[in-house]
């Protein structure tokens, strides 16, 4: 009888922004290991803090201003029924996350803006890279001329550990470039300090450098190659596919 399979092959060469954020910043090895990363999926269910997100997100979205209402909501994900070990992992991630973020909010510096939930993924072709953006929150504000300038923020989080500097600033610039390269709206355009890339855990919200636009073309020309490298990039030693 065959070993069950522990891992699937993506085919198509895709990433997420927070990837391809993290292999700007990495290091020549641990690029490759991004790579077979993102190509390489386990079959296994894997913790996952999407619910902390929900929840950051819509705190912030409502403009709650009231931490309680995080700490509350890290110890219902404490005390929630549970029908295996895995689950209890799972929420005790969320609810470090949430607390994490309690810790660090009162000191985020966040511009006035609105925050609005996304409408779904949205994927961008550099250079035969399938690269999706699904940020947290759109940001949008009104300037004094009546203007709408627009934004997104990416929410990231490892525990007890602060996000590297140098991928938060590539993820800030991938939403600038993203947002600069989507059909134009009446009167709106993307603008640097609205493009953030908020660590959950050590309080830093990071927002498109100066330089974005030479960086998304940096970006575009790294998927050229990360696109030629991917028919190539081999399994995680002892994976059975």
């Amino acid at each position: 009888m065959p070993d069950k399979a522990t891992h699937v092959m993506r085919p198509r060469c895709e990433l997420r922004a927070r990837e391809l954020a993290d292999y700007m910043a990495a290091s020549a090895q641990r690029k490759r290991t991004v790579l077979r990363e993102a190509k390489y999926r386990p079959v296994a269910r894997v913790l996952n803090h999407v619910e902390a997100r929900t929840t950051i997100a819509s705190w912030l979205r409502e403009g709650d201003s009231d931490i309680a209402t995080l700490r509350d909501r890290a110890e219902w994900f404490r005390s929630r029924m549970v029908t295996s070990d895995f689950e209890a992992d799972q929420n005790q991630h969320n609810a470090d996350y949430v607390d994490a973020f309690a810790d660090i909010c009162a000191d985020l510096d966040i511009p006035p803006c609105e925050m609005s939930a996304p409408g779904g993924k949205q994927a961008i072709d550099m250079s035969g890279v399938s690269v999706i953006h699904n940020p947290d929150l759109v940001l949008r504000r009104v300037t004094r001329r009546n203007t709408i300038k627009s934004g997104a923020l990416y929410l990231r989080y490892a525990k007890g550990k602060e996000l590297n500097a140098d991928a938060a600033q590539w993820q800030s610039a991938f939403a600038f470039g993203f947002l600069a390269g989507m059909p134009p709206e009446s009167d709106c355009e993307p603008e640097r300090k609205l493009c953030l890339t908020v660590c959950a855990y050590g309080g830093k919200a990071t927002e498109a450098p100066t330089k974005s636009t030479y960086m998304f073309k940096e970006m575009a020309a790294a998927c050229a190659a990360i696109a030629d490298q991917w028919p190539n990039i081999q399994p995680p030693p002892n994976a059975i596919l």
